[in-house]
């Protein structure tokens, strides 16, 4: 069985689940503004793979990602960090790399996280079985 695996990078961090919640709880509009903002961070690391040749339409479902998270620092609870799955989900679909986000696209996640303080970012792989 051969294995395609897509790549691509978001530089920097995105928001936490906690920064969400507190978005969501001072203006009936920060939170989706917020999910916005975290969208277009993780769109410009798709069109930038996409660009490499490193990113292409996913045709064979169901799919598995594997998101390496690297935080500048160790303070932020994995389960905050994860959370931005969604919106990296969300911003594939958006960009018409997936055809959904459900369970008969994608049939698992796997995160790693670490800390690099000099480049934070994150690693996506999409796994094509």
């Amino acid at each position: 069985m051969d294995l395609i695996i897509h790549k691509f990078t978001i530089q920097g961090r995105l928001d936490g689940l906690n920064d969400y919640i507190k978005a969501c709880r001072s203006n009936k509009y920060a939170g989706n503004t917020m999910k916005h903002k975290n969208q277009g961070y993780v769109e410009m690391g798709i069109i930038q793979a996409c660009a490499e040749g490193k990113l292409k339409k996913i045709c064979k479902y169901p799919v598995k990602l594997k998101i390496t998270w690297y935080e500048p620092n160790s303070k932020r609870d994995i389960d905050n960090i994860v959370f931005a799955t969604k919106f990296i989900q969300d911003a594939l679909v958006n960009r018409g790399m997936l055809e959904n986000d459900g369970q008969k696209q994608i049939s698992g996640i796997s995160h790693e996280v670490l800390t690099d303080k000099k480049h934070p970012r994150i690693e996506v792989e999409i796994i094509e079985e």
